[in-house]
């Protein structure tokens, strides 16, 4: 890894946080954007076999290329090019891309983002490759990339705004890269806007993303699952859907799979959902959701400061009590309120109000997806209790359904038991890496820069060289 491919895409670090906000519906600004932006319209995607790999045009914009990559992959605005990326986002030769303007572009272009490492419990790499094989994500690494040690009598202001000191020793350069995937031998699949494709093992990537306080942002790897105003066509009926349609093939995670973070999830989503009824009987961030309802419980969506929207399902008699939520993905029921279907609430009201974020998660428990499939059962019987048409392959989804209403099977109808269909692995990548860091590449970097007397003076011939965004 060369210095100058070290020091490509400097971004400063901030103690800022900023979420996404989705409008509500296509119209007025949200409209004028869309043209501003060239979005075309919705239409059939196809997963790419290669995650698509883009270089960084000059030594500023990693943080932009990294989301030229992700929209990529996506299909999302191929009019945008990466410098009006870095113009949308606020990239400076000063500062680079922060976290803070990496949400801003984030935001502007309608992709949905989760920042996981904001809790303390999901700083792991273990959750970085559960959310990427399992989860159905891809992640925008902060990181910093070490290019030499430390001199003596160097400190993190002397260093910066480029460099920054790391836990090893390392001075290291401050960088975006994008991780789409997971190898079968455990290792990451990075997209590096300066050294190109790559594979990462778990200690580097412990190194390079602890030196940034473990950032990054979550951004779904399936278009149906960011900001609803980007896709105009209404989600359609439950009850013209298959189950495997229904669930989005998404995986389920047995019970003996889940890990800490899996607990830490369900945990976080039921503090986030009482909390919001206690905000909410105050005026706050809740609206009543509209085309569904059910006696003696009320049905509040959170679609205000967070980008991925929050439903929450508190009891008439006691409004500032939550007894389920859906937040960030993850369903939560209170133990004491278990049994009474409210999970099944749950996903055909967020459906009601095409919450898109909460209909299709990035995958299932094995008590999430019994739940989806009685949602299912739910939806089907009441269309032909009311007497609209059902598809014969639908309805037989099941069979006593089916059979009661008279439905006769065909030969799309489906014989074996309702299994989840499994997903393939997120962000496939192609052919060997180019680069596996080691101890060797260590040795390497200290003898390259050894002719230099000060990487301070390479850094700024680098940057003079260099057109901004």
């Amino acid at each position: 890894m060369s210095v100058i491919h070290s020091l490509l895409g400097a971004d400063a670090p901030s103690s800022a946080i900023r979420t996404g906000e989705p409008k509500k519906k296509v119209g007025g600004k949200a409209a004028a954007q869309f043209e501003m932006f060239g979005r075309e319209a919705p239409r059939a995607w196809t997963r790419p076999d290669v995650f698509p790999l883009r270089r960084q045009p000059d030594g500023l914009t990693c943080g932009p290329t990294c989301v030229r990559m992700v929209a990529d992959w996506l299909g999302f605005h191929p009019k945008i090019g990466i410098r009006r990326m870095a113009a949308i986002a606020g990239t400076t030769p000063e500062t680079g891309t922060t976290d803070v303007e990496m949400a801003r572009v984030l935001d502007r272009l309608g992709l949905t983002y989760n920042r996981p490492s904001m809790n303390p419990r999901y700083r792991t790499t273990d959750y970085l490759k559960w959310s990427l094989s399992k989860g159905g994500n891809h992640i925008l690494l902060r990181t910093a990339m070490p290019v030499r040690r430390m001199r003596p009598g160097e400190t993190a202001e002397s260093l910066a705004p480029v460099l920054m000191p790391m836990a090893n020793g390392m001075a290291g350069a401050k960088h975006w890269i994008v991780l789409h995937g997971v190898t079968a031998d455990g290792r990451f699949k990075a997209a590096c806007p300066s050294e190109g494709e790559m594979t990462l093992d778990d200690d580097f990537v412990q190194l390079i993303w602890s030196a940034r306080d473990y950032d990054c942002f979550e951004v779904p790897a399936t278009p149906d699952r960011h900001c609803a105003e980007l896709w105009t066509d209404p989600l359609p009926p439950i009850h013209t859907m298959t189950i495997s349609e229904f669930t989005m093939n998404a995986p389920i995670v047995p019970d003996t799979e889940w890990k800490p973070f899996h607990h830490a999830m369900i945990k976080d989503a039921a503090d986030r959902a009482k909390e919001l009824a206690l905000k909410g009987q105050l005026g706050r961030h809740l609206l009543p959701v509209r085309g569904y309802a059910r006696d003696r419980f009320n049905f509040y969506l959170a679609d205000r400061g967070r980008q991925m929207r929050s439903l929450i399902i508190t009891p008439e008699s006691d409004p500032t009590r939550a007894v389920a939520g859906l937040v960030r993905g993850c369903r939560w029921v209170d133990p004491a309120c278990r049994g009474q279907g409210l999970g099944v609430d749950l996903v055909l009201a967020s459906w009601a109000v095409e919450g898109r974020p909460l209909v299709w998660p990035a995958s299932f428990s094995e008590a999430g997806f019994a739940t989806r499939v009685k949602a299912h059962r739910v939806a089907v019987e009441k269309a032909l209790a009311a007497g609209v048409a059902v598809a014969p392959h639908v309805a037989w989804e099941h069979p006593d359904l089916a059979e009661r209403f008279g439905i006769a099977p065909t030969a799309h109808s489906p014989g074996d038991p309702v299994v989840a269909d499994p997903i393939h692995e997120a962000g496939a990548g192609g052919g060997d890496p180019e680069w596996q860091p080691g101890a060797e590449d260590f040795a390497a970097l200290e003898q390259a820069l050894a002719a230099s007397d000060d990487a301070r003076e390479d850094v700024s011939r680098l940057f003079d060289g260099l057109d901004g965004p």
